[in-house]
């Protein structure tokens, strides 16, 4: 629902009753889905943030590096960001405790950019690991829930330009508020529609849901 304005009148018209109500209705239930209850949260994972593993069999770690901006104006931009191969499935690990106000759908969105590459796709994939009070289960022994993948997407058509890649996390390991979460981040490289050349270069990751 988007925003609503009020009805335009001509002179002499009379508000009704009903024109009015509809209004105020309308516009309430616009800010209860988008400013709080039933609407959009999200938490925001900068690569800064993440840690790697161990580079186990099926856990290739992602390189992990800072950047400069080439504008060479003072003060320059500086950010970190993760490198993910185009031929070995790589991973970072995020580690957080879920806010109060989640209820449902969680989608994790990819904020990336390609080194090289200016044609074909990319796909991305995540894993939800969720711990909560009372849990009968060893947390020495647990692992991630079934992996996610996003769709194929097209990456942009110039390197270095930004795109985001959504991955609907339909498993999320019983995920609840205030679980404590680990997130893992990987980019699908064996997947055969994973087909773009080139470094996929992950700078922000975004866990978005519906909230109570």
């Amino acid at each position: 629902m988007a925003w609503t304005s009020p009805k335009t009148y001509v002179y002499g018209e009379l508000e009704s009753a009903s024109d009015g109500n509809t209004y105020i209705r309308d516009n309430i239930q616009y800010l209860y889905d988008n400013a709080g209850g039933g609407g959009q949260a999200r938490k925001s994972l900068p690569i800064s943030s993440c840690y790697l593993p161990d580079d186990s069999t099926g856990s290739a770690a992602a390189q992990v590096q800072r950047r400069t901006s080439s504008d060479a104006t003072d003060p320059q931009l500086f950010w970190t960001e993760a490198l993910f191969d185009d031929t070995t499935n790589e991973h970072i690990y995020f580690e957080f405790a879920m806010p109060d106000n989640y209820a449902s759908a969680p989608v994790v969105d990819v904020w990336y950019k390609m080194a090289s590459a200016a044609v074909n796709e990319v796909i991305f994939g995540a894993a939800i690991h969720a711990a909560s009070d009372g849990d009968a289960a060893d947390m020495d022994a647990e692992a991630l829930g079934t992996t996610n993948d996003s769709g194929a997407t097209t990456v942009p058509g110039t390197a270095g330009y930004p795109d985001v890649c959504s991955i609907t996390m339909s498993n999320i390991d019983s995920l609840a508020a205030n679980d404590r979460v680990i997130l893992e981040v990987h980019r699908h490289a064996d997947h055969a529609d994973d087909d773009a050349a080139g470094d996929a270069e992950v700078f922000l990751v975004v866990l978005r849901w519906t909230s109570t």
